[in-house]
């Protein structure tokens, strides 16, 4: 730990010598902090998509791009990536919860740029979700969980790396450590198993016993577009809706059709 004049109370060394220990340090562009882990991460990644989204904007302006259907391409191809950035390892804090993924500090860049280019076609005050399926847009966190799913299924299957492997396992034991069938929230495998408890709850079972037995050879890759096809179903509850809102009439289920529709722009 750090202690209160910014010394750190453990000596680490190798190879006879000292380390260096600092408070903050990037490797490869995602920030690490001595005490605060990965939650600084999310901070660098949303300030450098704003830069991303703001020149985007003003190229767009300066070359007379008037296609709203052009701009919300030019974010996703442009934007989006600076968003997805190491997401695999720092977001799963944000995507525990499929019922709330715009929870979370950078779904603002995409907001910011929607409510941009709507201009006086639709109301400011307009809710967020019936701005999104205007454009045709996923939250920002769709694609989060997707790519934490693949990065799941890799670590699973890896043999590669001896030392990445065992961290995972050990990872999984500590999220299905003893809590009365409970998932543990409060690290990563923690972050992923909350998300999929909602989304696959017999997948997470079936995980948590072969953990319980160190049956590791038994652990099974997730079914992904199991998963997303879960995960949509709780993004797309709206306010006052109790059921899955494409089995209804009305604006919620035309919303919905036009979200999940093949002529979406949104990144599949």
């Amino acid at each position: 730990g750090e202690g209160q004049e910014g010394r750190f109370s453990e000596s680490w060394f190798y190879a006879g010598q000292q380390l260096e220990q600092v408070a903050v340090c990037k490797y490869l562009g995602i920030e690490v902090h001595a005490v605060g882990g990965l939650k600084g991460s999310h901070t660098a990644v949303t300030a450098a998509a704003n830069k991303a989204m703001w020149a985007m904007l003003r190229q767009v302006k300066d070359v007379e791009i008037l296609s709203v259907l052009t701009r919300v391409r030019l974010f996703n191809s442009l934007v989006m990536p600076v968003l997805q950035y190491g997401c695999e390892i720092w977001s799963t804090e944000f995507i525990r919860q499929p019922g709330s993924p715009l929870d979370n500090p950078a779904q603002r860049v995409q907001s910011t740029f929607l409510r941009q280019i709507i201009g006086d076609r639709l109301p400011k005050s307009i809710f967020l979700k019936m701005l999104m399926a205007e454009f045709g847009c996923r939250p920002v966190s769709w694609q989060w969980c997707k790519l934490v799913c693949r990065y799941w299924n890799r670590l699973l299957v890896q043999s590669t790396y001896p030392y990445l492997c065992d961290a995972f396992r050990a990872g999984l034991q500590l999220a299905c450590g003893p809590g009365n069938g409970q998932v543990r929230c409060r690290a990563w495998s923690s972050d992923v198993l909350c998300m999929l408890s909602y989304c696959d709850p017999g997948y997470v079972a079936e995980i948590r016993a072969a953990v319980a037995a160190q049956r590791w050879e038994s652990l099974t890759v997730v079914d992904i577009a199991r998963v997303m096809e879960k995960w949509e179903q709780a993004w797309w509850v709206w306010p006052g809706h109790s059921g899955d809102p494409r089995l209804g009439q009305g604006v919620e289920q035309t919303y919905t059709s036009w979200m999940l529709s093949d002529v979406s722009v949104a990144a599949k």
